[in-house]
Protein backbone atom coordinates (compact mmCIF):
# COMPACT_ATOMS: atom_id res chain seq x y z
CA UNK A 1 0.00 0.00 0.00
CA UNK A 2 1.14 3.55 -0.67
CA UNK A 3 0.27 4.55 2.94
CA UNK A 4 1.48 2.46 5.91
CA UNK A 5 -1.08 0.15 7.55
CA UNK A 6 -0.74 -2.11 10.61
CA UNK A 7 1.61 -5.04 9.94
CA UNK A 8 1.16 -7.48 12.86
CA UNK A 9 4.45 -8.75 14.26
CA UNK A 10 3.17 -10.48 17.42
CA UNK A 11 -0.13 -12.18 18.11
CA UNK A 12 -1.89 -14.61 20.39
CA UNK A 13 -5.35 -15.60 19.21
CA UNK A 14 -6.67 -17.71 22.10
CA UNK A 15 -7.63 -16.69 25.60
CA UNK A 16 -5.88 -19.33 27.71
CA UNK A 17 -3.29 -19.82 30.42
CA UNK A 18 -0.73 -18.03 28.23
CA UNK A 19 -2.75 -14.84 28.24
CA UNK A 20 -5.51 -12.92 26.53
CA UNK A 21 -6.08 -12.44 22.83
CA UNK A 22 -3.88 -9.70 21.36
CA UNK A 23 -2.25 -8.52 18.16
CA UNK A 24 0.73 -6.17 18.20
CA UNK A 25 2.37 -4.21 15.40
CA UNK A 26 5.07 -1.51 15.14
CA UNK A 27 3.66 1.89 16.01
CA UNK A 28 2.70 4.05 13.03
CA UNK A 29 3.53 7.71 13.82
CA UNK A 30 1.02 10.49 13.32
CA UNK A 31 -2.12 12.01 14.81
CA UNK A 32 -5.76 11.29 13.91
CA UNK A 33 -6.89 13.75 11.23
CA UNK A 34 -9.80 15.13 13.24
CA UNK A 35 -11.29 18.63 13.44
CA UNK A 36 -8.32 20.48 14.91
CA UNK A 37 -5.73 19.03 12.56
CA UNK A 38 -8.15 19.35 9.63
CA UNK A 39 -8.68 23.08 10.26
CA UNK A 40 -4.91 23.60 10.39
CA UNK A 41 -4.52 21.66 7.17
CA UNK A 42 -7.25 23.64 5.38
CA UNK A 43 -5.67 26.92 6.47
CA UNK A 44 -2.45 25.83 4.75
CA UNK A 45 -4.17 26.25 1.38
CA UNK A 46 -5.63 24.31 -1.53
CA UNK A 47 -2.35 22.70 -2.69
CA UNK A 48 -1.93 21.00 0.71
CA UNK A 49 -5.56 19.80 0.73
CA UNK A 50 -5.16 18.47 -2.81
CA UNK A 51 -2.04 16.62 -1.73
CA UNK A 52 -4.01 14.88 1.02
CA UNK A 53 -6.79 14.11 -1.49
CA UNK A 54 -4.21 12.61 -3.86
CA UNK A 55 -2.81 10.36 -1.13
CA UNK A 56 -6.22 9.10 -0.01
CA UNK A 57 -7.48 8.61 -3.56
CA UNK A 58 -4.43 6.48 -4.38
CA UNK A 59 -4.84 4.45 -1.19
CA UNK A 60 -8.53 3.72 -1.82
CA UNK A 61 -7.86 2.80 -5.44
CA UNK A 62 -5.31 0.26 -4.21
CA UNK A 63 -7.62 -1.11 -1.54
CA UNK A 64 -10.67 -1.28 -3.82
CA UNK A 65 -8.71 -3.12 -6.49
CA UNK A 66 -8.82 -6.24 -4.29
CA UNK A 67 -11.85 -8.35 -5.36
CA UNK A 68 -14.05 -9.85 -2.66
CA UNK A 69 -13.25 -13.42 -3.74
CA UNK A 70 -9.58 -12.80 -2.96
CA UNK A 71 -10.54 -12.94 0.73
CA UNK A 72 -11.12 -16.67 0.46
CA UNK A 73 -13.87 -18.79 1.97
CA UNK A 74 -13.71 -16.96 5.29
CA UNK A 75 -14.96 -13.75 3.69
CA UNK A 76 -18.72 -13.19 4.20
CA UNK A 77 -20.90 -12.93 1.11
CA UNK A 78 -22.00 -9.38 0.35
CA UNK A 79 -25.72 -8.80 -0.24
CA UNK A 80 -26.26 -5.05 -0.28
CA UNK A 81 -30.04 -5.09 -0.54
CA UNK A 82 -30.46 -7.49 2.36
CA UNK A 83 -27.95 -5.58 4.49
CA UNK A 84 -29.61 -2.19 4.05
CA UNK A 85 -33.21 -3.38 4.16
CA UNK A 86 -32.44 -5.25 7.39
CA UNK A 87 -30.86 -2.10 8.82
CA UNK A 88 -33.94 -0.05 7.86
CA UNK A 89 -36.22 -2.53 9.61
CA UNK A 90 -34.16 -2.41 12.81
CA UNK A 91 -34.22 1.39 12.70
CA UNK A 92 -38.01 1.43 12.32
CA UNK A 93 -38.57 -1.01 15.15
CA UNK A 94 -36.00 0.29 17.63
CA UNK A 95 -35.30 3.94 16.86
CA UNK A 96 -38.64 5.28 15.63
CA UNK A 97 -40.06 5.43 19.18
CA UNK A 98 -37.28 7.93 19.98
CA UNK A 99 -37.71 10.05 16.81
CA UNK A 100 -40.28 12.69 15.95
CA UNK A 101 -42.53 12.21 12.93
CA UNK A 102 -40.54 14.58 10.73
CA UNK A 103 -37.34 12.59 11.36
CA UNK A 104 -39.21 9.34 10.67
CA UNK A 105 -40.51 10.67 7.33
CA UNK A 106 -37.00 11.81 6.33
CA UNK A 107 -35.60 8.37 7.17
CA UNK A 108 -38.33 6.63 5.16
CA UNK A 109 -37.64 8.81 2.10
CA UNK A 110 -33.89 8.33 2.46
CA UNK A 111 -34.09 4.54 2.53
CA UNK A 112 -36.96 4.20 0.04
CA UNK A 113 -35.12 6.11 -2.69
CA UNK A 114 -32.04 3.93 -2.17
CA UNK A 115 -33.72 0.53 -1.78
CA UNK A 116 -36.06 1.20 -4.72
CA UNK A 117 -33.22 1.77 -7.19
CA UNK A 118 -31.91 -1.60 -8.36
CA UNK A 119 -28.71 -0.14 -9.81
CA UNK A 120 -27.50 0.52 -6.26
CA UNK A 121 -27.10 -3.24 -5.81
CA UNK A 122 -25.70 -4.20 -9.21
CA UNK A 123 -22.15 -3.62 -8.07
CA UNK A 124 -19.05 -5.76 -7.84
CA UNK A 125 -18.10 -6.10 -4.15
CA UNK A 126 -14.52 -5.16 -3.42
CA UNK A 127 -12.40 -5.01 -0.29
CA UNK A 128 -13.40 -1.95 1.74
CA UNK A 129 -12.01 -0.47 4.94
CA UNK A 130 -15.46 -0.07 6.45
CA UNK A 131 -14.66 2.74 8.93
CA UNK A 132 -12.72 5.22 6.83
CA UNK A 133 -13.06 8.38 8.92
CA UNK A 134 -10.79 10.91 10.57
CA UNK A 135 -10.11 8.89 13.72
CA UNK A 136 -8.47 6.14 11.64
CA UNK A 137 -6.49 8.40 9.30
CA UNK A 138 -3.11 9.43 10.75
CA UNK A 139 -1.58 12.77 9.77
CA UNK A 140 1.98 14.08 10.06
CA UNK A 141 1.60 17.82 10.78
CA UNK A 142 5.25 18.60 10.07
CA UNK A 143 5.30 17.00 6.63
CA UNK A 144 1.61 17.78 6.04
CA UNK A 145 0.83 14.34 4.69
CA UNK A 146 -1.00 11.17 5.65
CA UNK A 147 1.30 8.87 7.62
CA UNK A 148 -0.91 5.81 8.17
CA UNK A 149 -4.34 4.15 8.10
CA UNK A 150 -5.55 2.20 11.15
CA UNK A 151 -8.39 -0.08 12.28
CA UNK A 152 -9.32 -2.65 9.67
CA UNK A 153 -11.69 -4.41 12.07
CA UNK A 154 -14.68 -3.56 9.87
CA UNK A 155 -13.02 -4.42 6.57
CA UNK A 156 -14.46 -6.98 4.21
CA UNK A 157 -16.45 -7.27 0.97
CA UNK A 158 -18.60 -4.25 0.25
CA UNK A 159 -19.42 -1.22 -1.82
CA UNK A 160 -16.38 1.07 -2.34
CA UNK A 161 -18.72 4.04 -1.99
CA UNK A 162 -18.87 3.31 1.75
CA UNK A 163 -15.27 4.40 2.26
CA UNK A 164 -15.82 7.66 0.37
CA UNK A 165 -18.86 8.25 2.58
CA UNK A 166 -16.54 8.19 5.59
CA UNK A 167 -14.46 10.94 4.00
CA UNK A 168 -17.59 12.95 3.18
CA UNK A 169 -18.71 12.75 6.82
CA UNK A 170 -15.26 13.73 8.10
CA UNK A 171 -14.17 16.45 5.66
CA UNK A 172 -17.19 17.58 3.64
CA UNK A 173 -18.13 17.63 -0.02
CA UNK A 174 -15.51 20.22 -1.17
CA UNK A 175 -12.78 17.75 -0.18
CA UNK A 176 -14.57 14.93 -1.98
CA UNK A 177 -14.67 17.14 -5.09
CA UNK A 178 -10.86 17.31 -5.01
CA UNK A 179 -10.81 13.52 -5.09
CA UNK A 180 -13.28 13.43 -7.99
CA UNK A 181 -10.96 15.75 -9.95
CA UNK A 182 -8.25 13.14 -9.50
CA UNK A 183 -10.56 10.20 -10.29
CA UNK A 184 -13.61 11.24 -12.38
CA UNK A 185 -15.06 7.69 -12.09
CA UNK A 186 -15.95 8.58 -8.50
CA UNK A 187 -18.73 10.81 -9.79
CA UNK A 188 -20.80 7.70 -10.51
CA UNK A 189 -20.59 6.69 -6.84
CA UNK A 190 -21.74 10.02 -5.44
CA UNK A 191 -25.42 9.21 -4.90
CA UNK A 192 -24.55 6.06 -2.96
CA UNK A 193 -21.86 7.95 -1.04
CA UNK A 194 -24.43 10.52 0.11
CA UNK A 195 -26.93 7.82 1.06
CA UNK A 196 -24.40 5.98 3.21
CA UNK A 197 -23.23 9.19 4.86
CA UNK A 198 -26.84 10.02 5.69
CA UNK A 199 -27.19 6.79 7.68
CA UNK A 200 -24.16 7.20 9.94
CA UNK A 201 -25.89 8.99 12.82
CA UNK A 202 -28.75 6.48 12.69
CA UNK A 203 -26.26 3.63 12.80
CA UNK A 204 -24.52 5.21 15.79
CA UNK A 205 -27.81 5.60 17.65
CA UNK A 206 -28.81 2.03 16.83
CA UNK A 207 -25.42 0.72 17.96
CA UNK A 208 -25.82 2.58 21.25
CA UNK A 209 -29.30 1.15 21.79
CA UNK A 210 -28.33 -2.43 20.94
CA UNK A 211 -25.06 -2.40 22.90
CA UNK A 212 -26.07 -0.47 26.03
CA UNK A 213 -23.93 2.55 25.09
CA UNK A 214 -25.95 5.63 26.15
CA UNK A 215 -23.36 8.09 24.83
CA UNK A 216 -23.37 6.60 21.33
CA UNK A 217 -27.17 6.49 21.34
CA UNK A 218 -27.41 10.11 22.46
CA UNK A 219 -24.84 11.35 19.94
CA UNK A 220 -26.62 9.61 17.09
CA UNK A 221 -30.24 10.29 17.95
CA UNK A 222 -29.66 14.01 18.64
CA UNK A 223 -29.10 14.50 14.91
CA UNK A 224 -32.70 13.40 14.24
CA UNK A 225 -34.53 15.31 17.02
Amino acid sequence: MSIPVPAPAKWHLQSDRLGSVFVGYPRIPGEPLLDGQWRELESAGVPVVRGIARQLAAFLNELHSVPADALGESGPEYDGYREWSDLFERIRVKLYPHMNREAQRWTERHFASFLGHGANFRITPMLVHGDFGGSNILYDPERREISGILDFGSSGPGDPAMDYAGLLASYGEPFLRHMIELDPDMEGLLERVKFYQGTFALQEALFGLENDDPEAFRDGIDAYR
